[in-house]
C-alpha cells in the first residue's frame, strides 16, 4: 500500500479496499473529501464482510478552487464506507427520486433475502448528520428486534451500507451517498457523540492534560473532530492504527 507517481496535487493510492485507499490519499494530501476529484482504478476484489482479494487503486486530484476554500481538519476522513466505483454523472432518466427508492427497493429486497420483516424509509439527514454526510440520503430500516443488525459498534451496519451502495451504484452507474440506518439509531450515535465529545473537551480544560476516547471507526472520530474544530480551548487529533484508532482532546497551549 503506498503512493504512485502523479502530478502536483495528486496521488495515486492502493489499499486493501477503497475507503481505505481514499483515506490514505486524503491524509497525504492533507485535504478534505470534497476538496478533491476522485478517479476509482481499480475497484479491488473486497467480499460482502470485507475478505480477501486484489487491492483498490485510487487517483486523488485536489481542485483548485476547493483547496484555497478552508484548512483541512488534523484528520481528514470519509463516510465510513465509499462507493466501489467512481463518482459518474447520473445516466439519462436516473433522477434523485428515482435513485431513491431504487436505495429503498435494494434494502428491502436485502432484508427479504434474509427473512427480516421491516419497513424501509427514505428521508433527508438531520442538520447534524448532513454536515458530516456530503450530499446524502438515508435509508431508514424500521422495525422490532433488530439491533443485531447494529452490531458491536455499528460494524454490522457498516457492512450492510457498503453492500447497499455497491448494489445501487452497479445498477444506476450514479454515485450515491447512502446513509444506511436502523430507527434512528445513527442519528441518536451521533448526538450522543457530539455531547461526548463536549464533555472530554470541559474535562481536558479543567484537569490542564489530554484526554484519550474509546477506540472508534472514522465516521464516528469525525464527529468527533467537527464537533470541536471551533473550540477556542481544546485540539483534537487520532492516534493508534486500525481498530484501536482513537481521539485525543487536549488542551490549547
Amino acid at each position: 500500500m503506498g503512493l504512485g507517481p502523479g502530478e502536483k496535487g495528486s496521488v495515486e493510492v492502493s489499499a486493501k479496499n477503497v475507503d481505505e485507499a481514499i483515506q490514505r490519499g486524503l491524509a497525504q494530501l492533507g485535504v478534505l473529501r470534497d476538496e478533491v476529484k476522485i478517479e476509482v482504478l481499480h475497484e479491488g476484489s473486497r467480499g460482502i464482510l470485507g475478505f480477501g482479494g486484489e487491492s483498490a487503486r485510487v487517483r486523488l486530484t485536489v481542485i483548485p478552487a476547493a483547496r484555497a476554500a478552508e484548512p483541512p481538519l488534523l484528520e481528514p476522513v470519509t463516510p465510513a464506507a465509499e462507493p466501489a466505483i467512481a463518482p459518474a454523472p447520473a445516466p439519462e432518466g436516473v433522477m434523485d427520486t428515482n435513485l431513491r427508492e431504487i436505495a429503498r427497493t435494494t434494502v428491502q429486497g436485502l432484508l427479504e433475502a434474509m427473512g427480516i420483516s421491516a419497513e424501509v424509509k427514505v428521508h433527508d439527514p438531520t442538520p447534524a448528520m448532513a454536515s458530516t454526510e456530503t450530499d446524502a440520503f438515508v435509508v431508514d430500516i424500521l422495525g422490532n428486534d433488530l439491533g443485531f443488525l447494529i452490531g458491536r459498534r455499528g460494524e454490522t451496519l457498516s457492512a450492510l451500507q457498503f453492500l447497499t451502495r455497491l448494489m445501487v451504484n452497479q445498477r444506476t452507474r450514479q454515485w450515491a451517498n447512502i446513509v444506511l440506518d436502523i430507527g434512528g439509531w445513527k442519528v441518536r450515535r451521533e448526538r450522543h457523540l457530539r455531547d461526548l465529545a463536549h464533555r472530554m473537551a470541559e474535562r481536558a480544560i479543567r484537569e490542564g492534560r489530554p484526554v484519550a476516547l474509546e477506540p472508534m471507526p472514522a465516521y464516528e472520530r469525525r464527529i468527533i473532530h467537527l464537533s470541536l474544530r471551533d473550540h477556542h480551548a481544546v485540539t483534537t487529533m487520532s492516534i493508534g492504527d486500525g481498530e484501536a484508532r482513537k481521539v485525543t482532546i487536549r488542551p490549547r497551549r
